[in-house]
C-alpha cells in the first residue's frame, strides 16, 4: 500500500497585515513594486489581489505521469513536511492585481553582490 503525500492550500489578501507580510517574506521589493495598489476607499496605497501557497502536511510519494506499457511510473518521494513549497501572488475574484512567481533561489543568490555573501 502506497502513503500518499498530502498537501494543504491556502491563501490570504494581500490588504491585511498577514498578507501584506507573507509576500513580503517571499518576493523582492522590486517585485512588490510592481503589484497595483487601491487608490480609493478603506484599503488605500494597500496592494491588492491574494498570495496563495501550498503546504506539506504529511511526506509521500507524489504520482508524476502515468505508467507506462511496461509498468513503470514516475514520481517522487516529498518529505518537506511543514514546509511552504509553492508561493504565487494572483489576482482578486475580482480581477484585481497581478501574476507573480518567486525567483528561483539560485537567483536571489546571483543577485547579492560577491562582498555581501562573504
Amino acid at each position: 500500500m502506497t502513503n500518499y503525500a498530502q498537501f494543504r492550500g491556502s491563501s490570504a489578501l494581500l490588504f491585511t497585515p498577514f498578507g501584506e507580510q507573507m509576500a513580503s517574506r517571499h518576493f523582492s521589493v522590486e517585485e512588490l513594486e510592481r503589484v497595483p495598489r487601491y487608490v480609493r476607499g478603506k484599503h488605500v496605497g494597500a496592494m491588492k489581489g491574494r498570495i496563495v501557497w501550498s503546504k506539506v502536511v504529511r511526506g509521500g510519494w507524489v504520482r508524476g505521469a502515468r505508467a507506462t506499457a511496461s509498468g513503470d511510473a514516475s514520481g517522487r518521494v516529498e518529505n518537506r513536511v511543514g514546509k511552504i513549497i509553492d508561493v504565487r501572488i494572483e489576482p482578486d475574484s475580482y480581477g484585481n492585481g497581478v501574476h507573480l512567481e518567486p525567483r528561483a533561489r539560485q537567483d536571489l543568490e546571483d543577485a547579492i553582490p560577491q562582498e555581501q555573501q562573504a
